[in-house]
């Protein structure tokens, strides 16, 4: 007795070490396998079922929600055992048939199952630990997988992205240089990613000379914050130009205040620049004519209002007729703006067509002889032939004058 007392002692430890010795190669194979896992998982699962002298072996992983299943297995007859699956989250032990149900991260997984139809094996606590371990394994795997599928996914949806917005995007290490450089920072600035990768901003002709200050500024506080921030300055092109940028910058700063890595998205603004320096001179100018017109009224009612003047002199109508004209001289600028704002929002739709210079020179001449020759005037012009593509209707009007005679 004592002898077979032993012997089942020495089978089980036997059992038990080839147990372990199955989840090792297993779990070996698992860790160093690359590629699609339907290869490595049938394999794990014919192993198991072999060992325990089953007729199958699956994999039966359900999704979070709990109304599908995606299996893996191993059968002698190519049947799968999945009819009356267990509750989700229940090991089911019954002679012919083991459902042992597998948690990742404290959540229901699935199941490890074996059916036996043409033996009746015994179901025993260390296969049922095994199973339930190589069943982790076989978890944690199978999550790993998919995250770095969604990782993968989301770094190409990402570099799509950043390919193909026209903001240049630029990635800084830690120390500021150049990680990353798209091929819109190429267009704009000329440099191709080789030739910068790996350079600081100072280390090449890249920040113009009267900037430098406000570029040190912002970088010094990339280094200490990653709120987001926007900027302009101008920058120096591969050609040797200098156009003005706006950048838009953050920093990715780790727990201990540290720049892990900052982003630049960066557009070419040197036409807007351009269009609003145009404006701010457009104002000037505006804002000049209209006080000319407004001084002149101003002047002339002034004299007219002082009663110093005979209303039926040539000097009170001459006043009275400055006033008219410059009148109209004004309302004719304000006309002329709101012709302006209506060209640019599309409400007035030019009609271009080729114009003889010759031809609206002497238009422009004899829209002002009348009041030239009342005031002793002489207009000259030398005629040349040329052509312009406009719309005459608002290159030029009879507005101009009324004008011109104030």
């Amino acid at each position: 007795e004592l002898e077979n007392k032993i012997a089942d002692r020495t089978a089980t430890l036997q059992t038990q070490i080839e147990l372990e010795h199955l989840i090792a190669r297993i779990s070996t194979e698992f860790i160093n396998w690359v590629g699609e896992l339907d290869v490595p998982l049938r394999s794990a699962l014919q192993q198991l079922g072999e060992f325990a002298k089953a007729d199958s072996c699956s994999l039966v992983q359900i999704t979070s929600t709990g109304d599908s299943i995606q299996t893996h297995g191993w059968s002698i007859d190519s049947s799968e055992p999945l009819a009356s699956l267990p509750q989700l989250g229940v090991s089911q032990n019954e002679p012919s048939k083991l459902w042992v149900s597998i948690e990742f991260r404290h959540q229901p997984f699935g199941w490890v199952g074996l059916t036996a139809t043409h033996s009746t094996p015994a179901w025993t606590e260390d296969l049922i630990n095994a199973l339930r371990i190589c069943g982790e394994i076989f978890a944690g795997t199978i999550y790993r997988q998919c995250t770095e599928a969604d990782l993968r996914q989301t770094l190409q949806q990402l570099t799509f992205h950043v390919e193909n917005t026209l903001l240049g995007t630029i990635i800084w290490d830690s120390q500021f240089r150049v990680q990353r450089w798209s091929k819109s920072a190429e267009a704009i600035f000329g440099w191709t990613e080789a030739e910068v990768l790996g350079k600081e901003v100072y280390d090449w002709q890249f920040l113009y000379e009267e900037d430098v200050d406000k570029v040190n500024d912002e970088l010094t506080r990339l280094s200490q914050e990653s709120r987001g921030n926007i900027c302009r300055n101008r920058n120096y092109c591969k050609d040797g130009s200098v156009i003005d940028c706006e950048w838009y910058n953050s920093s990715l700063i780790d727990e201990y205040g540290n720049v892990i890595s900052s982003l630049s998205l960066v557009q070419d603004i040197s036409n807007q620049s351009a269009i609003d320096r145009m404006k701010d001179e457009f104002i000037s100018v505006v804002s000049h004519e209209l006080r000319t017109p407004l001084t002149a009224i101003q002047g002339a009612l002034g004299l007219l209002d002082s009663g110093r003047l005979n209303q039926d002199s040539e000097q009170f109508e001459r006043l009275l007729q400055l006033a008219i004209n410059n009148s109209n001289r004004l309302t004719h600028l304000v006309n002329d703006v709101l012709d302006l704002e209506r060209l640019n929002s599309g409400r007035i739709k030019p009609e271009m067509q080729d114009c003889q210079v010759s031809e609206l020179m002497l238009q422009a001449v004899e829209a002002v002889q009348i009041q030239a020759t009342e005031a002793e005037i002489l207009v000259d012009i030398q005629m040349f032939s040329a052509v312009i593509w406009a719309d005459p209707c608002l290159l030029y009007t009879s507005d101009a004058a009324d004008e011109e005679d104030s």
